[in-house]
């Protein structure tokens, strides 16, 4: 009787941990508590995930290589990156517009708050996991992000039909700071994913721009650092990096870049002169071993971003 209610047990915790923090936590964490190591738990997590839904993982390749076949800007393996300034990339003024104007409606709000970033849009928790505070202000966001134009890249990139991560509209006062995302990282939770990053209004190197080192040349680098997860000091990372290799993501209102945060160890948000407000979309892919924190694909609520196409229904895994 105990073993069964062990196992019992064991299955609610599985299934709370899949609602509150997604499929791919909920089997890492389980794997670990079995004695896996965390890179084992994390391949298992993924092949787990595929093996449970083996005609959609299938499904979503074949398209990513039909989208891909269109793409008529494409990012270089090695490089991990693409920057994109305002005008000769997708034309995202509509999306920028959207943007300034939702943050002048909530400014006095976002001014309000003493974090270091603020997030514009309002995310909660209820009993079944992450959910849209309002809908109705992030599903334009969706609905210009999920372009042909700029999910045939995307695709052509990650090798799936990407699901839609977190949403981020950060607006970053003039701060001394290094906390959180402000210090230099990689994001662990997916090997193969993509941030767009949008500037809304203009970014110069007093504005705290996300500032990368390439794929390549991280590679090389973390060869010293071993880097497995957390944050970096400072004075580690340029140890070994020159600051001559990073890039800092500057450009007018408009101007887009997509970079993998895995493959790119990065930061921002160093705002010493003037405030930052910069959008950061992440695309992944379903099958990634451990899901964001509020991924729009997760969302409890997120049939009511939905506007019924096909592309957002997969974006935002929803049944056809």
């Amino acid at each position: 009787m105990t073993s069964i209610a062990n196992g019992a047990r064991f299955i609610q915790n599985l299934k709370h941990r899949k609602e509150q923090s997604g499929l791919g936590r909920a089997l890492i964490a389980a794997y670990r508590r079995l004695g896996m190591g965390q890179l084992t738990s994390y391949r298992m997590a993924r092949w787990s995930k595929i093996a449970l839904s083996p005609r959609d993982y299938l499904r979503r390749r074949a398209l990513a290589r039909q989208l891909g076949q269109r793409a008529k800007l494409r990012i270089p393996g090695s490089d991990d990156y693409l920057i994109m300034p305002a005008g000769r990339g997708p034309d995202l003024s509509g999306l920028v517009s959207y943007c300034d104007e939702l943050f002048e409606r909530k400014r006095d709000a976002v001014l309000a708050s003493v974090e270091v970033p603020v997030e514009v849009i309002d995310f909660a928790r209820d009993a079944t996991g992450p959910v849209a505070t309002s809908p109705e202000e992030l599903a334009p966001i969706v609905a210009q992000v999920c372009r042909p134009d700029i999910l045939a890249t995307v695709a052509d990139y990650i090798g799936e039909m990407p699901v839609l991560g977190n949403v981020s509209l950060w607006y970053t006062r003039v701060n001394q700071e290094r906390s959180g995302p402000q210090n230099i990282h990689r994001d662990m939770n997916a090997t193969r994913q993509l941030h767009l990053v949008v500037a809304v209004r203009d970014i110069d190197d007093g504005t705290g721009p996300f500032t990368f080192l390439p794929g390549d040349k991280s590679r090389k680098a973390n060869e010293t650092l071993q880097h497995t997860g957390g944050r970096i000091p400072d004075e580690t990372f340029w140890s070994c990096v020159s600051r001559d290799d990073v890039i800092p993501f500057t450009g007018p209102a408009g101007a887009a870049m997509l970079v993998n945060p895995y493959a790119c160890f990065h930061f921002g948000g160093r705002a010493e002169i003037k405030p930052r407000l910069v959008l950061i979309v992440s695309f992944t892919s379903k099958y990634e071993s451990a899901e964001e924190g509020v991924g729009a694909y997760r969302l409890g609520n997120r049939a009511d971003l939905c506007d019924g196409s096909a592309e957002q229904k997969l974006l935002l895994d929803l049944p056809d």
